[in-house]
């Protein structure tokens, strides 16, 4: 399955005709379904307290800023930290952006990847879902959770066969160029 798909992502690159073409993908929300929905029971029993509860009608507002403030804030920060997260695959090689305040960004060259895996459970498999990790001579470098890891990873081989092909491709020097013309001595 791995070879044949890596030819036809590398013929759909070549069809469009595109060399520096960038795969941009933002990585699984980890932690940012349960604030939303955590700040919506606060807001709706809020209300129920509200309106239950005799004389708390002018202090709805500060209730709101008291009780679902915080959670509001958690779920807030969480979603654009997660949006702010993302991988590029392109021409020159992977490179992760992250962070709000102070961002981070990291590349890997294709000189550097030696292999990219896959880890999926069951439960991955099941949401469609995978963590890529990619091995370089340092140590695994993990991309993170992301939805179709497979397909990723189909990517990313695509992008490094094409980058070493490239590298193959560049005419050869000619070894006789590379010598030295043996000096004339005198007699």
């Amino acid at each position: 399955m791995g070879v044949t798909d890596v030819s036809y992502i590398e013929d759909v690159f070549d069809r469009a005709g595109v060399e520096d073409a960038t795969v941009s993908v933002t990585p699984v929300s980890p932690g940012v379904t349960r604030p939303w929905i955590l700040l919506m029971a606060v807001v709706a029993s809020t209300r129920e307290v509200v309106d239950v509860v005799r004389g708390l009608g002018p202090w709805q507002p500060w209730l709101y800023l008291v009780v679902a403030g915080p959670v509001a804030l958690v779920a807030v920060v969480r979603t654009a930290r997660w949006r702010s997260h993302k991988v590029h695959v392109h021409a020159g090689g992977i490179t992760v952006q992250a962070g709000l305040g102070r961002r981070t960004q990291t590349t890997l060259s294709w000189d550097d990847i030696g292999a990219v895996d896959v880890e999926r459970g069951l439960h991955d498999r099941l949401t469609a879902r995978g963590l890529v990790v990619v091995e370089t001579a340092t140590g695994p470098w993990v991309l993170g959770l992301v939805r179709h890891p497979l397909a990723l990873a189909r990517v990313i081989e695509a992008q490094r066969h094409a980058a070493r092909a490239a590298l193959w491709s560049r005419t050869p020097v000619d070894p006789r160029a590379r010598e030295v013309p043996p000096t004339p001595t005198r007699r």
